[in-house]
């Protein structure tokens, strides 16, 4: 198991739904949805991105929902539950190092065509730096979307083109897409086994809605794994996730 990595700045606190510390399964039906809220905050200023991954009963692969920040350090995701058995689900956070970077773009942009303003915006300097965060995110990147991504660096780095390019909406989904979440933090409920899967029937699922999860390790807190190992984070996920018992009957939790 992987010691906490101190670079890795994102806290993640009162997750709900999440019955007992994880011990026992929230409940749904097949199409229900699950609304998933926590606080995630991190030190300074910088800017931070969420997701809720899920695993569907049966599937050995993880999908994602963006999360959006409500207010005070509260985010929200949901996603739906379809298959019968034993789903899974927890969040995984980082900072954004591009989010923040148009964020704070987008103000200086804005400061530049302020005639009162006389704080130099250095515009040229900040375009090169978020032309590196794309370059980054090319490398990452699948064959099929490098050429966008280094196109919006070319742009970036053109002085004789807009400097709004870099606020693109585009250029912001490829980035979510494609920018390396190092240090990122997976959420790590009270250290229990993962739920041993429920078959189709009423009688295997109520077993598994019942009965408490073993305990595998000590202590509460928070997971913390780089996202460049990502068979660490993988496994992290299993080990991390939190349980739902998807079942015919009508959810009670």
């Amino acid at each position: 198991m992987h010691g906490i990595d101190g670079r890795t700045r994102v806290i993640i606190e009162r997750v709900e739904p999440e019955i007992d510390g994880g011990r026992y399964p929230i409940k749904r039906t097949p199409g229900e949805s699950v609304t998933v809220e926590a606080d995630i905050y991190t030190d300074g200023h910088d800017a931070v991105s969420a997701v809720v991954q899920f695993q569907e009963a049966g599937s050995s692969d993880w999908r994602e929902i963006l999360m959006e920040y409500v207010v005070n350090d509260r985010w929200t995701g949901e996603f739906t539950v379809r298959n019968l058995g034993t789903a899974r689900y927890t969040i995984f956070a980082w900072v954004d190092h591009f989010r923040g970077w148009a964020r704070d773009f987008a103000k200086r942009l804005t400061a530049e065509q302020d005639p009162d303003n006389t704080i130099p915006q250095e515009i040229p300097l900040q375009r090169e730096i978020g032309a590196r965060l794309v370059d980054d995110a090319a490398d990452h990147a699948p064959a099929e979307d490098v050429g966008a991504l280094q196109a919006f660096a070319r742009r970036l780095r053109d002085p004789d083109d807009d400097p709004a390019v870099g606020l693109d909406p585009l250029l912001a989904e490829l980035m979510f897409r494609f920018a390396p979440r190092r240090y990122a933090t997976v959420y790590r409920h009270s250290p229990l086994s993962p739920l041993p899967a429920a078959g189709e029937g009423e009688s295997a699922t109520h077993d598994a809605n019942n009965s408490p999860l073993p305990e595998l390790g000590e202590g509460p807190g928070v997971r913390a794994t780089p996202q460049d190992d990502e068979r660490a984070a993988q496994d992290d996920m299993v080990r991390a996730s939190l349980p739902i018992t998807v079942d015919r009957v009508r959810a009670r939790f």
